[in-house]
């Protein structure tokens, strides 16, 4: 080095120092290399989150043309309509009417004294259950026929018409005990679980099923019907109508996680069956006589459930105790419950 006699002290203070200075450089290199990795990888985090919002947000707006074409799609109009509903529920009546010769089911929706907000809302869940309606095809599913939407008084949904009338009402009846015998009974619960196997493999969520929503044809078979709670995954949306809290539903057929956290997946319907088996093999409705803040104790809390009929089936018993068991990973999925009762007694559903 210039004036530096080598292997001096001086010259090896001096490489000391330039080692270090070295050292320091590459140091510093590194650090604004990790900065600008760690600043590639938000933006990438960043472009990630930008993609999936849009994503979104055009899977919304897929699903809202969707709904607007099908409304256009399946408008139409009724030969006649019996003035007198045959049924009346909470959110409307249910009218006989005649299409093209045959007998057809209106389900009104009333929106006399609705503000247009409210009247917006409501034609965004008719327009989501009639959608949903419009893409299943299963003899255990209750089939949609058009929609009314051009009359300002009400929304109507026309489906086919099941002169059997609800599972329920079969059930309520006073001779049920000796009339309908145990093969009826499998027959019923096996054709539900059809419908909704049908319903899960199209990706279509229930969240209301119970006896009253359950129709009888006239050959007395079994078809799943009132999809105004449901949810598609390829809609991204859900009609939403009854509460409990943030929950919707019926309380008496919610399951524990559904009522305390609002977590819902096909176990949660699985619940909601159980409770049907139990109506089927009681002839009664589950909890009666409580309120909802008494089932939410009972059920949610307490882990308790409604007895056991006597004499009941011990098959159908115990497929009712894994489809209402307190933990969803214990309760079996709608396809299991389906090879089970077509399968019979030995073939438990898992």
């Amino acid at each position: 080095m210039c004036g530096i006699q080598k292997g001096s002290a001086v010259e090896s203070e001096e490489l000391s120092a330039l080692g270090l200075k070295l050292d320091q450089i590459a140091a510093d290199v590194s650090t604004v290399i990790d900065q600008n990795t760690k600043q590639q990888e938000s933006l990438d985090e960043v472009k990630e989150m930008v993609a999936a919002k849009n994503s979104k947000l055009r899977g919304r707006a897929l699903a809202r043309q969707e709904k607007e074409r099908t409304l256009v799609e399946f408008e139409i109009e009724l030969d006649s309509v019996e003035e007198q509903p045959f049924a009346k529920g909470s959110q409307g009546e249910v009218h006989r009417g005649k299409y093209q010769g045959d007998t057809v089911v209106l389900k009104k929706t009333s929106l006399v004294g609705m503000l247009a907000v409210d009247r917006a809302k409501h034609l965004k869940a008719f327009a989501t259950e009639l959608t949903i309606m419009t893409q299943l095809r299963s003899p255990r599913i209750v089939s949609v026929i058009g929609a009314i939407t051009v009359d300002s008084s009400y929304l109507g949904l026309v489906l086919e018409y099941c002169e059997g009338g609800t599972l329920r009402e079969a059930l309520a009846a006073d001779d049920y005990a000796t009339a309908v015998d145990e093969a009826q009974r499998r027959s019923w619960l096996l054709d539900v679980a059809l419908g909704m196997s049908y319903l899960y493999s199209k990706g279509v969520e229930h969240r209301d099923l119970k006896s009253l929503n359950v129709l009888l044809d006239g050959a007395r078979r079994c078809k799943v019907s009132d999809f105004g709670l449901s949810k598609s995954e390829s809609l991204n949306t859900a009609a939403t109508q009854s509460t409990m809290g943030d929950a919707k539903g019926t309380p008496a057929y919610m399951a524990p996680e559904l009522l305390q956290s609002n977590t819902f997946t096909e176990k949660t319907d699985v619940y909601a069956y159980g409770m049907v088996v139990f109506e089927v093999l009681a002839g009664d409705i589950p909890w009666r006589g409580l309120n909802q803040m008494q089932i939410m104790m009972q059920a949610g809390l307490q882990k308790q459930r409604p007895p056991v009929p006597e004499g009941a089936p011990a098959d159908l018993v115990a497929l009712m105790r894994r489809c209402w068991d307190h933990e969803p990973d214990a309760r079996p999925d709608f396809a299991a419950i389906k090879a089970e009762l077509r399968g019979g007694p030995d073939t438990p559903a898992r």
